[in-house]
């Protein structure tokens, strides 16, 4: 079919502006919509919103012409696009908490419109750099203003256990876990020894948020990691507080507290965590109940969508259709989180506990080095990482995805976890203050937690761990001169 070109023939281009924000943060309020036209605001970016169908938000858009000036945010003075709402007082800001927004409107912020972010962040992106006088834009700067103020408002953790519920946002038959866990674990802690190994997720393989119901806050990966999916913050929220720095009790607190959990920031899995009960007897951690197979890992065998929509597309062509279905699970079953054929009905409470035990006496994942699939043209080219001293690169071949020449590199930690990100390898209680003589790695409780777990497996594993980890000490003291 032809392409219409007359429709861009009567595009105007404004050169009126509007007037600015006060200093003092009066851009919180509605004042812009009655005082301002909106026609005079929009300039060429409404109109070209117009002919490529998109809607447009005059009110939380600042104009195409005109300087932006604020108080609480250093805006370069070559932005001239700056939406109104990042100009406030993060103290005085008030979050919009529509739950039909709840996966899309970080920090209680109105979705912003993909291609009109995505055109502000082409014609900023020279203007902020680290190392310069403008090192940040002006929505970090203003996301980092709501993050100090959550941190502030947050209690600490009480010292009890939690039983928890997690379950895929919206799929039916339901995908859940029940499980217990401490309650002032930090969250970078829950999610990689604790959550994804219970769901069914691969560690260290994609980007997470959890996200607070009360206000929108979020929670999320340290500045250092590299999931290649965090390249979508720009679109969702632009930035976390780092989830190393709260614990989960300071979140959820009593029965019926819930929280947003979403993993794998491109195919977007919506989770929710909910309390059951709250105890102040301390226990083990453990999966307690759960029905159905996690969903396979990038989407692979879903249905016209990725992530819960695309996975509740198969389920239901499974039920409609099961001999249509079978090359859909063909393609699940090359998932990196699937070994053997995927049965999305599966689910078998002692094996997730022995998954969760392997976590919890394992190093917590490098995240500065997550899971990454290399494709090379010759084995002999492997792309080889090198982490930080007492880190290593791990190489396994992905030949059962179908793929040729791909291999999975991952960074590993070799030594032992810092004091307030370590769990007990037996029991998963948070900052275990006996070391294993041996290995020096892995922590427990004390005696007995040690004793049980050197029968059930660390037996097996401490001389090779021990062995690593004097490897990792002296690359490190030669690191250090």
């Amino acid at each position: 079919m032809p392409i219409d070109y007359s429709r861009w023939d009567h595009l105007e281009v404004s050169s009126s502006s509007a007037s600015e924000c006060d200093d003092d943060g009066c851009c919180c309020s509605d004042h812009n919509a009655s005082e301002h036209d909106p026609e005079s605001r929009s300039g060429s970016r409404l109109n070209v919103d117009r002919v490529v169908g998109l809607s447009s938000r005059p009110a939380t858009s600042r104009p195409s012409t005109g300087v932006a000036r604020s108080s609480h945010v250093k805006v370069h003075p070559s932005d001239r696009s700056v939406p109104d709402i990042y100009l406030c007082d993060p103290d005085e800001f008030v979050p919009d908490l529509d739950m039909d927004n709840f996966w899309d409107g970080a920090w209680g912020i109105e979705p912003a419109n993909p291609l009109t972010a995505m055109m502000r962040r082409m014609s900023t992106q020279t203007l902020y750099r680290p190392g310069t006088e403008y090192e940040k834009d002006p929505e970090t700067q203003f996301i980092e203003g709501l993050m100090k103020k959550k941190l502030n408002s947050l209690g600490p953790s009480p010292d009890v256990d939690l039983i928890l519920e997690v379950e895929l946002d919206e799929i039916r038959p339901r995908v859940w876990r029940r499980f217990r866990c401490a309650a002032n674990i930090p969250l970078l802690v829950f999610q990689d020894k604790i959550l994804s190994p219970i769901m069914g997720w691969s560690r260290n393989y994609h980007g997470f948020l959890f996200r607070d119901p009360r206000d929108f806050s979020q929670f999320g990966p340290g500045p250092s990691c590299s999931f290649i999916d965090l390249m979508h913050m720009p679109l969702m929220g632009h930035a976390a507080i780092d989830a190393a720095a709260v614990q989960v009790g300071q979140l959820l607190r009593q029965p019926g507290d819930t929280l947003g959990y979403e993993y794998d920031l491109g195919d977007r899995w919506r989770h929710w965590i909910k309390v059951i009960e709250v105890t102040d007897r301390p226990g083990k951690c453990a999966v307690l109940d759960g029905a159905m197979r996690c969903p396979p890992e990038d989407s692979n065998g879903t249905v016209d969508h990725a992530g819960n929509d695309g996975y509740q597309g198969l389920l239901d062509l499974l039920e409609r259709n099961p001999r249509q279905a079978e090359k859909n699970l063909r393609q699940a079953s090359k998932a990196q989180n699937c070994k053997g054929i995927f049965d999305p009905f599966e689910f078998d409470v002692r094996r997730a506990q022995r998954v969760l035990e392997e976590a919890l006496a394992s190093p917590i994942s490098a995240m500065n080095g997550s899971k990454v699939v290399e494709h090379s043209l010759h084995p002999a080219a492997q792309f080889h990482r090198r982490g930080r001293p007492g880190q290593a690169d791990v190489v396994s071949n992905c030949g059962d995805s179908g793929l040729v020449n791909s291999f999975m590199h991952e960074t590993v930690n070799r030594v032992k976890d810092p004091k307030d990100l370590s769990l007990c390898a037996s029991c998963g209680q948070p900052r275990p203050p006996k070391l294993c003589a041996s290995c020096r790695v892995v922590r427990y409780c004390g005696p007995s937690c040690q004793a049980a777990h050197w029968k059930k497996a660390h037996r097996t594993e401490c001389a090779s761990m021990k062995s690593a980890a004097q490897a990792a000490k002296k690359e490190i003291k030669r690191s250090k001169g």
